[in-house]
């Protein structure tokens, strides 16, 4: 799900009730949950276990900060395409993460 405004009708990330543009009320549709890797960063010396994250362009347009995961980390690149799945969190919520398509 991704947030819209009511008044501007742009689409932007990450959901708030106002939208960043107008300030206008928002609503949430269904994204397609496709995107590229706009630009990312492997870090291989926090942990045991190296990680990426990266900024995923959406198809929709807007950007958003997320985690590259469950592919060969070596193969990412800028313009990768991606596509979302959802980890939970120890809390219970979905937390959206991207892999490479």
């Amino acid at each position: 799900m991704i947030p819209r405004c009511l008044s501007c009708h742009k689409l932007f990330w990450y959901p708030r009730p106002q939208c960043p543009f107008c300030l206008g009320d928002t609503k949430l549709e269904e994204a397609s949950g496709i995107g590229t890797v706009y630009t990312f960063s492997i870090t291989r010396r926090a942990g045991p276990i190296p990680y990426c994250i990266a900024y995923v362009e959406l198809a929709e347009g807007p950007l958003m900060l997320t985690n590259i995961a469950e592919c060969d980390l070596d193969a990412v690149r800028i313009g990768s395409p991606v596509h979302v799945y959802f980890r939970e969190a120890p809390n219970g919520a979905r937390v959206p993460y991207f892999t490479l398509s």
